[in-house]
């Protein structure tokens, strides 16, 4: 391990690193008169220098002048005595019929090494046959850092070669073998222009660099290259490529972006399909001399940025994602390891990078963002239908015409049932007069109202499309109000950067995540600790009621204070619970005040609305946060919402909800003792969840995917949640009961057996490890 050593140890692992791995490299090469000439340096670590070989195509040079002094490299690598004289220049005869005969002339450096070594360290010269066109320097530059042309033509075909010899000696291919190859983040064709001799395999080069993709486009007319935005899709379909190149590219990346390109690679990949991808190693680090503490510290974190490349500023002159960082081997290896299969790991072979050498047979990336990556009360796609074709009252009809009593409420929405006749009489009313016009109207100064005698806290309404956008909302007024960043939270709030900065989610700034605390205990010490912990720095605290664990009434009473006493503002998420646990939300049921309020959901019975509410004084200043869309005002929703909570109102709706709630839980309760389960619906009645505890050797979530899969089996439509609505009718709760009953015997037999093998799907039980919590993840559909 690096941290355990000095800073001058740390310099000479990874020095002799790059002299025993990279070894030898070729800085200038010229033909005169049919004679070649080749210059550079080449370091021996055992053997004389003097019994060194130059070699082409496997024989020897006419003419080599080495050992000669290299005072520079004597300065570089300090530890190594024979870098003192390690200069050389080399001559022999050349024949273009001959001597390139592949395309390639091989150089290569023998020291004594063993011959797979000195194989996978030459160096190759294009021909003189290669007659395409060499980029311009400034656009050579941009890929790789220098405006050198022989580089760009010497690392790229040795770039290749190496490759098509590696394939070689692992699988006995050559790049002719692989039908559709993809060279992502092509630049100006380094690599992909030797692909020319290839002449079974159609190349394709793909880079965020639009200007040397049509550089590209026309001048290398063996290939197809697409200029791609900065993140995923690429514009291939699933399954596309046999064999994907990825030289050089993904440590100039940021972690994020990262992971969303190797699930992109991963999808245009064959079942089967090969992957070379390199990354910076010992040796380049080794040739790049960084200070030591740089390289402790990318062991400790396993990827570290550097800083920002600038190397395409001259045509993304704006863009901030194109960076320098460095992976240790070991975290880039979990990484890849997550969506494949890695082979090898080669030292030094992709000119200074290292090789990782991959397979995709790993089980698929997940297509269906409403299945998988499978997560607790999530649509299983085993299981769960995916696709509906119609619902009425508290049923949904599957596209197979398949009717389930529905208890999941479209994630809550439906309040009163489907097709609701008083929500659907008003809003095509609506709509047959106008959707929205842009300016205020009458009802939408009605439902404000209705809305301020409803909600204890609302003074003043703002309206959003969904709870994201209320959220988002409220923690920039709460931000703006106090003059500062962080923001507690506790539990989900939506799908915007703000939030989504707290979790491993892709696309966000890192920047961000700074600003987002979470805060799973919300006892009045705990709150007090954080905002101790951050002084003066927390604008607030936003929490979503539901979550637990919750405070008892006297405890968010007393949290609230002690946010007010920190200078902070408290914010309710109240999707799921307004309108359900009590018309004004759990506010109304706890009897406390929070500052700022944001509910949805429920508030339309399935049209997309939401709200933004509290004291007139905080609202009428979300204006100055920019706070606004183009729908705030669409009417059709405004209609449905003042229906469904003038029925909320008028027919005591939270009351029935109360009252179906307490029948469902008695009996999952009797049921339970019957059965000897240690289960129990968990929650308010109007939105209650399974849980299970482990039972010998069978897991709480094992028993709760089984119980899923047997309701949906009975045609009960759930993910472990029971959300209820107004047109549940006694008889679906009958049905219900019968299906508890049912299903409470298989998992009886699973608890018997010790195993539910044979009982639950199979695929399920193949991916259990792989189930992740809910935490912070639950759902991109939710709020």
């Amino acid at each position: 391990m690096v941290t355990d050593l000095s800073d001058r140890e740390v310099e000479a692992l990874y020095l002799k690193a790059c002299a025993e791995h990279f070894q030898w490299r070729v800085d200038r090469a010229s033909v005169e008169a049919d004679r070649l000439i080749i210059e550079g340096w080449a370091i021996t670590l055992s053997g004389r220098p003097e019994d060194a070989q130059f070699l082409i195509n496997g024989a020897p040079f006419e003419e080599v002048h080495y050992p000669e002094p290299s005072p520079d490299l004597a300065e570089i690598f300090w530890n190594i005595p024979t870098a003192r004289t390690a200069r050389f220049v080399c001559g022999t005869s050349v024949n273009s019929e001959h001597t390139y005969h592949t395309g390639f002339a091989r150089l290569e450096f023998q020291d004594g090494s063993d011959s797979k070594s000195v194989r996978r360290r030459a160096w190759y010269l294009p021909g003189t046959k290669d007659d395409l066109p060499v980029p311009e320097t400034f656009r050579i530059r941009r890929v790789i850092g220098e405006p050198a042309s022989l580089s760009y033509l010497i690392g790229g075909a040795t770039i290749y070669k190496r490759l098509e010899n590696y394939l070689q000696e692992q699988c006995g291919k050559n790049f002719d073998d692989f039908p559709e190859v993809l060279d992502w983040a092509c630049g100006c064709g380094r690599v992909a222009r030797n692909f020319r001799w290839a002449s079974r395999t159609k190349i394709y080069g793909v880079d965020i660099d639009a200007d040397n993709i049509a550089w590209c486009q026309q001048h290398l007319p063996h290939g197809q290259f697409i200029a791609t935005p900065v993140l995923p899709p690429l514009p291939f379909p699933d399954g596309s490529f046999d064999l994907i190149l990825a030289v050089s590219i993904l440590n100039q990346l940021s972690a994020e972006h990262q992971s969303v390109w190797l699930r992109e690679l991963k999808r245009v990949a064959r079942p089967g399909a090969l992957l070379m991808l390199s990354s910076a190693g010992l040796t380049q680090i080794g040739l790049a001399r960084p200070h030591p503490s740089l390289v402790r510290e990318v062991e400790e974190k396993g990827f570290v940025v550097t800083g920002r490349n600038c190397d395409l500023d001259d045509v993304m002159p704006d863009q901030m994602s194109y960076l320098r960082g460095l992976h240790s081997r070991d975290y880039l290896r979990r990484t890849l390891e997550q969506r494949f299969t890695v082979i090898d790991v080669v030292d030094s072979i992709v000119a200074n990078d290292d090789l990782f050498f991959m397979k995709n047979d790993n089980p698929p990336s997940p297509q269906n963002p409403f299945s998988l990556p499978l997560r607790d009360y999530d649509i299983n796609p085993f299981i769960h239908p995916t696709m509906g074709k119609s619902g009425y009252a508290g049923h949904l009809i599957d596209a197979k015409g398949i009717d389930y009593i529905d208890f999941m409420s479209a994630w809550g929405t439906n309040l009163l049932g489907y097709g609701y006749r008083k929500v659907a009489r008003a809003a095509a009313r609506q709509a047959k007069q106008f959707s929205g016009l842009g300016i205020p109207y009458p009802q939408f100064y009605e439902l404000r109202e209705l809305l301020c005698s409803i909600i204890p806290t609302a003074e003043d309404v703002r309206y959003g499309k969904n709870g994201s956008d209320a959220c988002a909302g409220a923690v920039r007024l709460t931000r703006f109000l106090t003059g500062r960043e962080k923001i507690l939270y506790h539990g989900y709030h939506g799908f915007h950067d703000w939030y989504f900065a707290s979790t491993d989610c892709p696309g966000i700034p890192l920047a961000l995540k700074e600003t987002v605390i979470s805060q799973g205990d919300l006892t009045p010490e705990a709150v007090d600790a954080a905002f101790r912990k951050h002084p003066n720095e927390i604008a607030g605290l936003i929490i979503n009621p539901l979550t637990a664990p919750a405070p008892t009434a006297e405890e968010m009473c007393e949290t609230i204070e002690v946010v007010h006493r920190h200078g902070g503002l408290v914010i309710f998420d109240e999707m799921l619970s307004g309108f359900r646990v009590a018309p004004g939300g759990m506010q109304e049921l706890w009897g406390v005040k929070p500052d700022i309020s944001c509910f949805g959901k429920s508030i339309a019975n399935g049209f997309p609305l939401s709200v933004l509410c509290g004291p007139g004084e905080y609202i009428r200043r979300l204006p100055e946060t920019y706070y606004g869309m183009t729908f705030e005002g669409e009417a059709v929703s405004i209609a449905a919402a003042y229906a469904t909570l003038t029925e909320v109102v008028k027919k005591n709706v939270v009351g029935e909800l109360y009252e179906k709630g307490r029948t469902i839980r008695a009996e999952y309760k009797r049921l339970a003792a019957a059965y000897s389960l240690s289960t129990s619906l968990d929650g308010y009645e109007p939105c209650m969840s399974l849980d299970f505890q482990q039972h010998g050797a069978v897991s709480g979530r094992e028993l709760l995917w089984l119980m899923i899969q047997e309701l949906v089996r009975h045609r009960v439509f759930t993910l472990g949640a029971f959300i209820l609505c107004f047109s549940h009718s006694q008889r679906d709760l009958r049905k219900l009961g019968r299906a508890f009953d049912a299903a409470m015997s298989v998992l009886h037999k699973a608890v018997d057996c010790g195993s539910t093998e044979g009982l639950l799907d199979e695929r399920i039980r193949q991916r259990m490890d792989h189930i992740a919590a809910p935490a912070n993840w639950r759902r991109a559909t939710e709020g």
